[in-house]
């Protein structure tokens, strides 16, 4: 029996003709590189290659409801660095973010889970020659099976050679479904280099398939090189001045400024004077110079009871607002709730309740009212949790009191959770609160001794989901007479 390579198609068996057709797959024999990685949503299924730790490329046929890109209309599982995909090797993780090629043929998926200890294959900007040699590796079906659970390969001769695109020619091989999206690629010098995406193919030698014309079309991979690297470089931040709220035991509020929220650097704008009294309870941070107050009566000719909700806005030069927006939310002044409340850079309120559930407050400036007073329901099961913060647009990081450090992403627009405890730390459990000036920047409180308290700071790497700074960057001292401390969660954001 001939040799053959399978390509998985990522559209339904009756939209494939003996014309070329969208998402394929190949026959042959089995092999292990790592990059190559199965993409699975809804039933379909495509191949592909990681480029990047949590970035891997494959044919934009594979998600026809996503032609522009953005989170993705199915969830999309990706496996990644399992030849057999019976066993447990590699990294499983699914699709955040989807990103397409101008010519809208290839897409970038971007992974909630950065697969660190996988070598992606090599990116070249140098042009295929006709003639030379290159592998094809897929999920996709083989000459005799249906549903494969090995990573099948197969060699080819480089055909045609386009300013966009390239045929791969095979005397028995052709791409078939679920092989979409496979890279072509040469071993040079010991490494595997990205030749070619796989787009297209008449199936020749694919089960089910009676086809004697043969040929697989792949998009250029040196073409893509530079935006492929531009769409994978770390996550740029763009950061105004963050104003951090400093909530003293003695009730006053002061009001600090720190130049450096981007990069971690020691600049400072200290008050000489505070610029509010009688803030005893716990207060929240918005953007927009929005301040929650969780109050906390402070004496009989207070008529505002322990746990109001009270909303208040800085101008720049005083306070307006202060009027009451909820009550019973005392909880959060206990020691098992104080960290467990956060807002985030939209101003959305996300809290841990009572049952374990985390339930989201979106304020609506039309009514001045929040737009559900009981709070949405995302999910269940965070009271393992002893620590929230938000760090973006619905961006959570959550820690337990092992001290593990995870985070989530929700998408507000789709209702999904873009991310989902992806573990980025350890040793959190040092800090006695986390805040967050927006970008995925974190600050922490550590008391290294009972009379100082420093303030580290924290930039993420989204290539790694690591930091930057591994062990943090000490960015003030003294912050140990504070109550509460918390930054305007709006001063930093993606700039690309």
């Amino acid at each position: 029996m001939p040799r053959r390579l399978s390509v998985v198609a990522a559209v339904a068996a009756a939209m494939v003709t003996v014309t070329i057709a969208p998402a394929l797959a190949v026959s042959g024999g089995t092999g292990s590189y790592g990059f190559a990685a199965k993409l699975t949503a809804d039933g379909r299924a495509c191949s592909g290659a990681l480029v990047a730790p949590a970035w891997v490329i494959t044919a934009a046929s594979c998600f026809p409801e996503n032609a522009d890109g953005g989170s993705p209309a199915k969830d999309t599982t990706v496996v990644v660095g399992r030849s057999d995909l019976s066993t447990t090797n590699g990294v499983v993780a699914h699709v955040s973010t989807l990103v397409p090629d101008a010519g809208h043929t290839v897409m970038l998926a971007k992974l909630d889970k950065a697969a660190t200890d996988i070598a992606p294959v090599t990116l070249t900007s140098a042009a295929p020659v006709a003639g030379t040699t290159v592998r094809l590796a897929g999920f996709g079906r083989t000459a005799t099976e249906w549903l494969p659970n090995l990573l099948h390969t197969n060699t080819f001769t480089v055909g045609t050679v386009d300013a966009a695109q390239l045929v791969l020619q095979s005397p028995d091989s052709d791409a078939c479904k679920g092989d979409a999206g496979a890279p072509a690629f040469q071993e040079v010098d010991g490494k595997s280099v990205l030749v070619g995406v796989t787009t297209s193919s008449l199936q020749h030698g694919c089960v089910g398939v009676e086809q004697p014309q043969q040929g697989t079309t792949e998009v250029r991979a040196d073409t893509l090189a530079a935006w492929i690297g531009q769409q994978t470089a770390p996550q740029q931040i763009s950061c105004t001045p963050a104003t951090v709220w400093s909530q003293r035991d003695d009730g006053l509020l002061w009001k600090y400024v720190h130049n450096g929220p981007g990069d971690g650097s020691i600049s400072w704008v200290t008050p000489t004077a505070s610029v509010g009294s009688g803030w005893l309870g716990h207060l929240l941070a918005g953007p927009d110079g929005v301040v929650y107050d969780i109050h906390k009566n402070t004496g009989t000719a207070d008529p505002n009871p322990d746990g109001t909700l009270k909303r208040w806005v800085w101008t720049g030069t005083k306070w307006t607002g202060g009027g009451k927006v909820g009550s019973s939310w005392q909880r959060y002044f206990t020691p098992e709730y104080v960290n467990r409340i956060t807002v985030d850079s939209q101003g959305r309120i996300f809290a841990i309740d009572t049952t374990g559930a985390l339930r989201m407050y979106a304020w609506n400036n039309t009514t001045g009212t929040f737009d559900n007073p009981g709070g949405e329901v995302l999910g269940t099961g965070w009271a393992q949790y002893n620590s929230i913060t938000a760090a973006g647009d619905g961006v959570l990081y959550a820690r337990n009191p092992a001290g593990n450090l995870y985070r989530y992403q929700y998408s507000v627009a789709t209702r999904t959770w873009l991310q989902r405890a992806e573990l980025v730390g350890s040793g959190w459990q040092k800090f006695s609160e986390i805040f967050s000036p927006g970008g995925d920047v974190l600050y922490g409180r550590f008391f290294p001794t009972t009379s100082n308290a420093k303030l580290l700071w924290f930039r993420r790497d989204d290539r790694t989901d690591t930091w930057i700074e591994a062990t943090g960057k000490v960015v003030g001292s003294g912050w140990n007479t504070q109550l509460h401390v918390a930054a305007d969660p709006s001063a930093c954001a993606p700039s690309n």
